[in-house]
Protein backbone atom coordinates (compact mmCIF):
# COMPACT_ATOMS: atom_id res chain seq x y z
CA UNK A 1 0.00 0.00 0.00
CA UNK A 2 1.33 3.86 -0.73
CA UNK A 3 2.41 5.96 2.02
CA UNK A 4 -0.36 8.57 3.13
CA UNK A 5 1.03 12.19 3.14
CA UNK A 6 -0.60 14.76 4.90
CA UNK A 7 -1.03 17.87 2.80
CA UNK A 8 -1.90 21.34 4.62
CA UNK A 9 -2.15 23.84 1.32
CA UNK A 10 -0.12 22.38 -2.04
CA UNK A 11 -1.80 23.86 -4.94
CA UNK A 12 -2.54 20.95 -7.81
CA UNK A 13 -5.05 19.45 -9.57
CA UNK A 14 -7.62 16.75 -8.19
CA UNK A 15 -6.00 13.90 -10.28
CA UNK A 16 -2.34 14.47 -8.96
CA UNK A 17 -3.52 15.32 -5.75
CA UNK A 18 -5.24 11.35 -5.31
CA UNK A 19 -2.58 10.06 -7.85
CA UNK A 20 0.72 10.91 -5.34
CA UNK A 21 -1.09 9.36 -2.34
CA UNK A 22 -1.59 12.42 -0.75
CA UNK A 23 -4.90 12.80 1.83
CA UNK A 24 -6.43 15.94 3.64
CA UNK A 25 -6.05 15.78 7.33
CA UNK A 26 -9.41 15.53 8.74
CA UNK A 27 -9.70 19.03 10.08
CA UNK A 28 -8.64 20.51 6.72
CA UNK A 29 -11.47 18.10 5.00
CA UNK A 30 -14.32 18.71 7.61
CA UNK A 31 -13.35 22.65 6.86
CA UNK A 32 -13.48 21.81 3.20
CA UNK A 33 -16.69 20.16 3.33
CA UNK A 34 -18.70 22.59 5.61
CA UNK A 35 -18.02 25.36 2.95
CA UNK A 36 -18.90 22.80 0.49
CA UNK A 37 -22.31 22.79 2.20
CA UNK A 38 -22.59 26.44 3.00
CA UNK A 39 -21.62 27.01 -0.69
CA UNK A 40 -24.47 24.60 -1.70
CA UNK A 41 -27.14 26.09 0.58
CA UNK A 42 -26.10 29.52 -0.88
CA UNK A 43 -26.51 28.13 -4.33
CA UNK A 44 -29.99 26.74 -4.15
CA UNK A 45 -31.19 30.05 -2.27
CA UNK A 46 -30.15 31.71 -4.92
CA UNK A 47 -31.51 29.18 -7.61
CA UNK A 48 -35.04 29.59 -5.94
CA UNK A 49 -34.67 33.36 -6.42
CA UNK A 50 -34.07 33.58 -9.68
CA UNK A 51 -37.30 30.71 -10.07
CA UNK A 52 -39.65 33.16 -8.43
CA UNK A 53 -38.46 35.96 -10.38
CA UNK A 54 -38.91 34.04 -13.32
CA UNK A 55 -42.18 33.02 -12.27
CA UNK A 56 -43.07 36.66 -11.33
CA UNK A 57 -41.99 37.79 -14.82
CA UNK A 58 -43.84 34.97 -16.66
CA UNK A 59 -46.85 35.97 -14.61
CA UNK A 60 -46.35 39.94 -15.19
CA UNK A 61 -46.22 39.36 -18.90
CA UNK A 62 -49.41 36.92 -18.84
CA UNK A 63 -51.67 39.88 -16.74
CA UNK A 64 -50.50 42.66 -19.24
CA UNK A 65 -53.01 42.26 -22.06
CA UNK A 66 -55.86 41.44 -19.45
CA UNK A 67 -54.77 44.83 -18.29
CA UNK A 68 -55.17 46.53 -21.00
CA UNK A 69 -58.38 45.49 -22.20
CA UNK A 70 -59.69 46.63 -18.61
CA UNK A 71 -58.28 49.47 -19.17
CA UNK A 72 -59.64 49.88 -22.69
CA UNK A 73 -63.12 48.96 -21.08
CA UNK A 74 -63.42 51.58 -18.19
CA UNK A 75 -62.47 54.16 -21.25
Amino acid sequence: MAPIRTLYSESTDAKNFQRRGYKLDSSREHKLESQYNELLLETEFFVNKCSEFRNAKALAEARKPILRDKEYDSD
